[in-house]
C-alpha cells in the first residue's frame, strides 16, 4: 500500500508565480519517502533527481545519464527566460511610451493612476465626455472627481486612437508575460515528473506511479503522485 501521497488539484497552467511551481515540485519531492533499487551501491538518490531536475529542468536527467532529454529541458528553460526577459522589457517600455504619449497629447498626470483609467482615456476624447456618458448609464462610481488631476482632452483623434494601439499593445505583451511564467512552472514540474519516470524505469522503481488529475467541474489540471516502499 502506498505510504506517502501528495496529491494537487489546484495546479494551473497560467500560474502566477514561478515560486508556486517550485514550492509545489518541492513538496513533491519531500512526500517521496524512500526508494526501491535493483542495485542499492552506485544508484542515484530518487530524491535527489527529483529536485535538481525540480531546481533547474534536465538536471535531474543528467544525472541518470540521460543527457538527451536532459538537454531538451534545459534548453526550453533557457528560451522561456529569455522570452520572459524580452516580454517584461517591452512591456515596461512600451507602458513608458504611452503614458509620455498622453501627457504630451491629451496633458494628463500619469502619476499614481489605475490601468482603467488609462483604458478610459483611450476610449473617450475628453474628461468632460466620459463622466456625463457615466451619469447617463447610471454609474456614479465610474465618475472622475474633478479637480483631482484626473481631467484629460486630445488634441486631436488620431493621437486617442495611436495611444490605444500602444496600450493594447502593451496588454497583449503582458499576456504573453503571464503565460510565459506558466510555461516555466510546467517545465519545472514535468521535468521532476520525468526524471521520477527515467528513474523508475533504470533503475527498477516499480512502486511509484504519476497519475495526471483533471477536475471536470473547475477544468483545473494536476498529479497525483504514489510511492510506496
Amino acid at each position: 500500500m502506498p505510504v506517502s501521497w501528495f496529491n494537487f488539484w489546484r495546479f494551473c497552467l497560467v500560474s502566477k508565480s514561478l515560486k508556486t511551481g517550485l514550492v509545489v515540485t518541492f513538496l513533491m519531492v519531500v512526500s517521496v519517502q524512500g526508494q526501491i533499487y535493483k542495485s542499492s551501491n552506485d544508484v542515484p538518490s530518487l530524491r535527489r533527481v527529483i529536485l535538481k531536475s525540480a531546481i533547474l529542468p534536465g538536471l535531474g536527467q543528467y544525472s541518470i545519464g540521460k543527457s538527451g532529454t536532459g538537454k531538451l529541458f534545459t534548453l526550453t528553460e533557457v528560451s522561456l527566460f529569455l522570452i520572459l526577459y524580452q516580454s517584461v522589457m517591452i512591456s515596461h517600455s512600451t507602458e513608458n511610451r504611452f503614458k509620455t504619449f498622453a501627457a504630451d497629447h491629451a496633458g494628463i498626470n500619469p502619476s499614481g493612476k489605475e490601468a482603467q483609467y488609462f483604458v478610459d482615456i483611450g476610449n473617450y476624447n475628453c474628461f468632460k465626455n466620459y463622466n456625463e456618458e457615466q451619469q447617463r448609464f447610471r454609474n456614479p462610481s465610474n465618475v472622475y472627481p474633478p479637480d483631482e488631476g484626473y481631467d484629460w482632452e486630445w488634441d486631436t483623434e488620431t493621437n486617442r486612437e495611436k495611444f490605444r494601439t500602444i496600450r493594447i499593445k502593451r496588454d497583449a505583451v503582458r499576456k504573453i508575460t503571464r503565460f510565459t511564467i506558466g510555461g516555466i512552472v510546467l517545465n519545472h514540474i514535468v521535468s521532476s515528473i520525468h526524471a521520477l519516470y527515467l528513474h523508475r524505469k533504470t533503475y527498477g522503481v516499480s512502486k511509484a506511479s504519476v497519475v495526471p488529475t483533471l477536475n471536470l467541474v473547475t477544468g483545473e489540471f494536476g498529479f497525483q503522485l504514489t510511492y510506496a516502499f
